[in-house]
């Protein structure tokens, strides 16, 4: 900690202990300008509104500092169509806090990477995030995000096969609770994902948020919990007391993952009816039908592609390669595989399809009877 930080850090105290100010903080904290860059520790006050039609200008960046950042609910917006920018871009910080303010139209509402040998820890609260492929993005050891609002994520058309995230998080421990996600959607025949914990994590809990899709994906499917990868030893992740709505699958996850997740309200188009994702946490969650149709079976996905719409012929396709009773029957499998490779070289001009093809190609050697072009 830098002098100038310590000395800042005994004044909020002295303030809130003694003279009573619970505003002391946001005063003390430093004022700056966006767009701005902070390459010094300190705690800072953001004092405007700040609006680009640039599709690649950062509001506030961060460099190799440990920070607190207020927003003192003003709003960073970004107009450009396509976006490729981050509202708020952190990288290498060892400790970073950003609170009360809102981010709108970025590819990233917020990034937040560190090298993977860092000690570091990232704190998000009350933070509103509207827009883009990520309401936030965060790379650290400790992450908590909290008391925070992610609506209306829904991709990037530079990345036609990229996910639509409403939280990403690389992290050994994490929090992530009371926060509200509606309309979350993939761009195509992507999955549109509330809440991704990307990398297996040591010790990460899910708790107490409201996910909600008023609307079906047009094509790709939504998921509101994805727990990447298997659990790290000893791991400990809770997901609990979420309430989910409208979405295709109420979590994606390792069966080793399934003991923490319990006492959740899971309202999904695919129920424990339709798949058998969900094994035993069908007994420790709550399940009820959305109304809509689960469209990630092979039998509802051959009638919407049969009127030619490639899209959809590509979600065929990749439910072809992912049908868990295909997968139970090695002969099934490799038809399946072959129908998939069929469907997908008629249009491998697409992103789409070319990246469903990689698939097959890593599955193939497992089916030497069948010639694959």
């Amino acid at each position: 900690m830098t002098l100038k930080r310590a000395l800042k850090t005994i004044l909020i105290i002295y303030s809130v202990l003694v003279i009573g100010h619970l505003d002391a903080f946001a005063q003390i904290c430093e004022p700056i300008t966006a767009p701005v860059v902070i390459v010094e520790d300190g705690c800072y006050r953001l004092t405007n509104d700040f609006q680009t039609d640039s599709s690649n200008v950062v509001a506030i960046t961060v460099n190799d500092a440990s920070v607190e950042i207020d927003l003192d609910d003003h709003t960073i917006k970004s107009t450009a169509p396509g976006s490729v920018a981050a509202g708020i871009q952190v990288v290498d910080s060892e400790v970073f806090t950003l609170m009360n303010g809102h981010v709108e139209g970025f590819l990233y509402g917020v990034r937040v990477d560190n090298k993977t040998e860092m000690l570091s820890r990232a704190t998000i609260t009350n933070l509103t995030a509207k827009g883009g492929a990520r309401g936030i993005y965060v790379n650290a050891d400790e992450v908590v995000v909290k008391d925070s609002t992610f609506r209306e994520i829904d991709g990037y058309e530079g990345w036609p096969q990229a996910h639509s995230i409403g939280v990403e998080v690389i992290s050994s421990h994490c929090l992530i609770t009371g926060n509200l996600f509606e309309e979350i959607y993939p761009l195509s025949t992507a999955e549109g994902v509330a809440i991704s914990v990307t990398a297996p994590p040591k010790n990460c809990t899910v708790i107490n948020n409201r996910i909600i899709n008023m609307k079906q994906p047009r094509v790709g499917r939504s998921i509101a919990i994805w727990l990447g990868g298997r659990p790290k030893e000893d791991s400990g992740v809770e997901v609990s007391s979420n309430h989910v709505l409208g979405y295709s699958y109420a979590f994606m996850a390792s069966a080793d993952f399934h003991p923490g997740i319990n006492s959740n309200s899971f309202v999904v188009d695919c129920g424990p009816d339709k798949v058998r994702t969900y094994g035993e946490t069908t007994k420790t969650n709550q399940f009820r039908p959305s109304g809509n149709s689960c469209r990630d079976l092979v039998s509802v996905l051959r009638d919407y592609a049969s009127d030619g719409d490639p899209e959809w012929k590509i979600r065929l396709a990749a439910a072809l390669l992912e049908d868990q009773e295909f997968w139970s029957a090695p002969k099934k499998r490799c038809v399946a595989l072959l129908e998939a490779a069929n469907i997908l070289k008629r249009l491998v001009m697409l992103v789409q399809a070319e990246e469903q093809m990689k698939r097959i190609k890593g599955m193939q050697s497992a089916c030497p009877e069948f010639q694959f072009e």
